[in-house]
């Protein structure tokens, strides 16, 4: 049964008319899922956001109008369970209430609250073909919190909850594609990517029994041939531990959605507000000065635009246009009736394009306005240079109280900050309380436990002669320091720094962030295009990593963290080789391509998105994008203060 379907079975029997009360962390599931029509044919009468209090429905209207109270709540969220609480306190007994918890849990249970309790579970949610996300809230975004950190943030989920969703996601993506010939990832024996591998098995060997215990014929059948189903249709699942790439998500993207991304902020139902966007210069329909709620999830300009550097936007924007006015021009053409229909028939889409077209046009303009501002220019420059250790530190730390002296964004300044830190082992502590003391005085000097918090993540600390960089010996268990210590290694192995900045080469994964390209997605390269990254080897040897896949001659290329590839536990192949052949062409009629999923835990920026999309292009897999949620620069350091 899917996920809407069980929802709509859950608000089915909820008889009568009913208010939806929606748990904003739950927006981009529900959104994508089910619209609005949808629900209302399923006897919603009106929907609030539970954060809104003052506009929850109050007990008095509730009874006037005879309608039931139905909660959406993400039960992982300590705070959408003290809300709910709050507000169930002021509603009748006489008001019958639902509470729905996303994905099921006792935390809600144990509130003890006088209503009926359903759970739903939403494994993950399709965004595009190759893009699946869990959607998990921003209280969800805290990648780099460590456990002892965890205890200082109430709002961060406990490590035991994301292992048991990203597991739950990945298992029923393989029920519904087929299940993978290998897992692989980057970790030690308590690193959440074993967790997750580990928590797969258990799942599988459940799927197994569940089947054996099964009359269906199919359930018979996959038990039957589970080793030869296994990686017919799923090649691998690449796990990335943001902790393992902490440093890309803090850099500025530079495609037309990640800058979309870092000005406004991009859900990921394809949904911006931006104030600038003026509804007279996208539709005459409204002339209110609000800012513009603008959805790009069916936009098929939007599609081709927002994987390329920003750079190239405009000559396409500039080739949609000429193509548009020759569409046009057609209509001077269409002499017989035949031809007229089959230009009318036309012309709904082109006016959609025209429309989308002048949206972008004139987002392109004001996104060139932000670049043109100097204080971007000067964050890029600090950035491809802290990166790329080519300018000295003094100059940037002068460079980067400039940007504090100017009011830059607190956001922007602890990005820089974190990114110094990463690449360079720590900062001075002379040097950084040097900064503290700036910032705080320019920010409000509640940012002294800013940077306490920054220092338990593991992103701002100070430099030591130790070899790991915690805020306690004893409590801290992990903060950043395999991927501080061994970032060097990694950028000369991986060839992460390219010269792009003058020129923009629109083939090179670097082009999503004009001459860096993502560790996380050349990590990726090691697995599905070993030729790109493997300089040293031979032909003869390159061949041999090939038909070996996995990991094979990566192992010099990714220090730091041993390299796991995992194989689910095969049952005997007695009596199955008959079935072989017969099994695999079955399997071959309905696939081009065997896919691979690359499963981010802790977030995906949209830059990286596109990176690998690119490289998609040249590999023999089809590469499938799973992450826990899109995130950007701000998400990794805002759970600081």
């Amino acid at each position: 049964m899917s996920s809407l379907s069980t929802l709509l079975d859950i608000l089915d029997s909820v008889r009568g008319k009913k208010y939806l009360i929606l748990d904003r962390c739950l927006a981009t599931q529900i959104s994508l899922l089910c619209p609005f029509s949808v629900l209302t044919e399923h006897g919603v009468d009106k929907i609030f956001w539970l954060q809104d209090e003052e506009s929850l429905p109050s007990n008095d209207v509730a009874v006037l109008n005879g309608a039931k109270i139905a909660y959406i709540v993400a039960s992982r969220d300590p705070r959408s369970g003290a809300m709910l609480a709050k507000h169930q306190r002021s509603v009748a007994a006489n008001v019958e209430t639902h509470v729905i918890s996303v994905p099921r849990s006792l935390s809600l249970e144990a509130l003890h609250l006088d209503v009926f309790y359903h759970s739903w579970d939403i494994p993950y949610v399709a965004l595009d073909p190759d893009l699946y996300t869990l959607g998990l809230g921003v209280v969800d975004h805290v990648p780099l919190l460590t456990r002892e950190a965890k205890q200082t943030f109430p709002g961060a989920t406990p490590d035991y909850v994301s292992v048991e969703l990203a597991s739950r996601a990945l298992f029923a993506l393989q029920q519904q594609f087929g299940f993978a010939g290998r897992l692989l990832a980057r970790g030690n024996e308590s690193s959440m990517s074993q967790q997750i591998i580990r928590q797969l098995q258990r799942l599988k060997d459940d799927f197994e029994v569940e089947a054996a215990t099964s009359g269906s014929r199919e359930a018979q059948f996959l038990l039957t041939n589970d080793a030869l189903l296994v990686g017919e249709k799923v090649e691998q699942i690449i796990l990335i531990d943001r902790q393992d790439d902490p440093l890309t998500p803090l850099l500025s993207q530079l495609t037309y959605s990640g800058l979309i991304d870092e000005f406004w902020g991009l859900s990921e139902n394809g949904k911006v507000e931006i104030e600038e966007l003026i509804p007279s210069q996208v539709t005459a329909s409204s002339s209110s000065s609000a800012p513009v709620s603008q959805m790009f999830l069916n936009d098929t300009l939007y599609r081709d635009l927002r994987d390329i550097n920003f750079s190239s936007v405009g000559s396409r924007l500039n080739a949609c246009a000429t193509s548009l006015q020759s569409d046009y021009g057609e209509r001077h053409k269409a002499k017989t009736v035949s031809e007229i229909k089959s230009f009318v028939g036309r012309l709904s889409g082109l006016t959609d394009l025209h429309t989308n077209l002048k949206l972008h046009t004139h987002l392109s303009e004001l996104i060139m306005k932000r670049l043109q501002k100097p204080e971007f220019n000067r964050v890029l420059e600090i950035q491809q240079n802290l990166v790329a250790d080519s300018m000295d530190l003094t100059k940037l730390h002068n460079m980067l109280q400039d940007l504090i002296g100017g009011n830059a964004e607190l956001d922007t300044v602890l990005r820089l900050l974190s990114i110094e830190s990463l690449v360079n082992g720590g900062i001075k502590e002379k040097t950084l309380t040097s900064i503290k003391k700036e910032i705080c005085q320019t920010y409000g000097y509640q940012h002294f436990l800013t940077f306490q918090n920054l220092q338990k993540m593991g992103l701002v600390v100070p430099k030591q002669n130790t070899s790991y960089f915690g805020y306690n010996a004893k409590s801290q268990d992990f903060a950043l320091s395999t991927f501080s210590a061994n970032f060097s290694a990694l950028s000369k192995s991986l060839g992460v720094i390219s010269d792009q900045q003058q020129e923009v080469d629109e083939t090179d994964i670097a082009s999503s962030y004009s001459g860096y390209a993502p560790i996380s997605v050349r990590t990726v390269q090691c697995v599905v295009d070993k030729k790109s990254v493997i300089s040293r080897a031979t032909k003869q040897q390159l061949e041999t990593y090939e038909k070996t896949g996995g990991w094979a001659g990566a192992t010099e290329l990714l220090p730091g963290l041993p390299l796991i590839d995992y194989s689910y536990t095969d049952t005997a192949k007695d009596g199955k080789e008959e079935n072989e052949k017969k099994v695999k062409n079955f399997l071959s009629r309905d696939f081009v391509k065997k896919k691979t999923f690359v499963f981010f835990i802790g977030g995906v920026t949209w830059a990286e998105i596109s990176a690998l999309r690119l490289l998609g292009k040249s590999v023999k897999t089809e590469l499938v994008v799973v992450a826990t949620g899109v995130i950007n620069g701000n998400d990794l350091v805002k759970p600081a203060y």
